[in-house]
């Protein structure tokens, strides 16, 4: 394998992102994915989505992080070029990170795709791929429709950043994005250049500077000197006004053209976005639900998720008739039963069971008549906080639960449940 690193592909207006490029040794034109992240291109991935050829995995739950290139290697040895990409303002990239870049860069992943189709190393079909934030740059950049884009694959993602990640039932996460963002600042500092023997060495060493240089300007204005304003401009849109809705994938799903194979986590902040997403794309698409969490490591590899990765791209990349469209519509780990399951279709017929709310934390199989309503003490100034596990939230509960007695048999959820509640407030 040859990796080319730290090199540079100019945007359309004038900004240089920093790339490493990974491809086979020997002469030729590849097909070429792309992984771009904002959370360094050198770094580590944690988690099994996405991590093709790796060794097996932990048990499911524990913690799984390999570095960005093992998982190109993999790519590579299947006959791939990968390029990895740091993000507007993060890494060795030049510019200012805000907010996935919505503003800053919405057509970054649109260049980058064509930038490395025009390349001597690729044959023209370009597909992207990523989780969690890098999925999330899959869905911009399909939005923008490179032409040489031709499949992607995005795993654990927001469909609506109102509702999936940053108000979640209308209340601000507040534990949750304080503490991404925050964990942001890393990213957006100024980057060790290197030895001066380093690839472009010099550039990096600009780009280096040009970060202390927006700290200053930051702070003559009077700010602070990291760029965290977005953070604080989410905050302030606490209701799904415009700011949100700009920028929601879910009222866009009928612009993504692109063949797209989903991998969701069970228990993973994002499962609920995953399946939306899913459900509401219209172009071909694969289904894939994962035990585990985003953090810490998801994927149980004998789901058989790397190998339909590698079966995707090779059809719609390369060209396979390997009958990957022909497939199930989803592949999904049940649990209680631990074992996985294909359906020929997502979602997938059910009958729906419904339970009612009763007094004193109870849930019943059929409503009472005449029940009190329960009250509930909110106080917004002191919200519940929201720990980074999605499974175990128990320890966090601030206000009204509800309980079911002892099941008589056996009950299988599979899908999305739901809630018809009827509340007032005395604010």
């Amino acid at each position: 394998m040859e990796i080319i690193k730290d090199v540079f592909v100019p945007m359309r207006d004038g900004i240089e992102l920093a790339v490493d490029v990974y491809r086979p040794d020997a002469p030729g034109r590849y097909p070429a994915l792309l992984q771009r992240t904002p959370y360094l291109k050198s770094g580590t991935v944690t988690g099994r989505l996405g991590a093709t050829g790796l060794p097996a995995a932990s048990p499911v739950g524990a913690t799984a992080a390999t570095t960005i290139a093992a998982t190109a290697k993999a790519l590579v040895e299947n006959g791939y070029a990968v390029i990895v990409s740091d993000t507007r303002g993060t890494g060795f990239s030049q510019g200012e990170y805000d907010y996935y870049n919505f503003v800053g860069g919405p057509w970054d992943g649109y260049d980058t795709i064509e930038w490395m189709a025009e390349q001597p190393w690729c044959d023209g079909n370009v597909g992207i791929m990523g989780a969690s934030a890098a999925a999330i740059f899959c869905y911009l950049a399909a939005l923008t429709h490179p032409p040489h884009l031709k499949a992607m694959a995005a795993n654990m993602h927001p469909n609506d950043f109102y509702f999936d990640q940053c108000f979640v039932g209308g209340v601000f996460r507040y534990e949750n994005r304080i503490g991404w963002s925050t964990g942001m600042l890393t990213r957006l500092s100024p980057q060790d250049p290197g030895t001066p023997e380093s690839n472009n060495y010099a550039k990096k060493l600009q780009i280096y500077r040009e970060r202390y240089h927006q700290y200053h300007k930051r702070m003559t204005a009077g700010k602070n000197p990291i760029n965290l304003d977005w953070l604080t401009e989410m905050f302030q849109h606490p209701t799904y006004d415009d700011f949100w809705k700009e920028r929601s994938f879910a009222h866009r799903l009928d612009e993504v053209d692109t063949p797209t194979l989903h991998g969701g986590v069970l228990f993973d902040h994002f499962g609920r976005g995953t399946i939306m997403a899913h459900e509401g794309l219209s172009a071909p698409k694969r289904l894939f639900m994962s035990p585990g969490a985003l953090v810490p490591g998801a994927l149980d590899p004998e789901g058989g998720y790397q190998a339909l990765l590698l079966r995707w791209f090779d059809h719609f990349l390369k060209g396979a008739q390997n009958g990957v469209t022909e497939g199930p519509a989803a592949r999904y780990y049940l649990m209680g039963e631990e074992r996985w399951l294909d359906t020929p279709a997502w979602p997938i017929p059910v009958q729906p069971e419904p339970f009612h709310l009763a007094g004193d934390g109870i849930l019943l199989a059929g409503p009472l008549p005449h029940q009190k309503p329960d009250l509930l003490t909110h106080d917004p100034s002191n919200p519940n906080p929201t720990p980074r596990d999605p499974a175990d939230q128990g320890q966090q509960e601030n206000g009204l639960s509800y309980t079911s007695s002892p099941l008589a048999e056996d009950l299988t959820v599979i899908g999305s449940p739901s809630v018809r509640l009827f509340a007032s407030s005395d604010a």
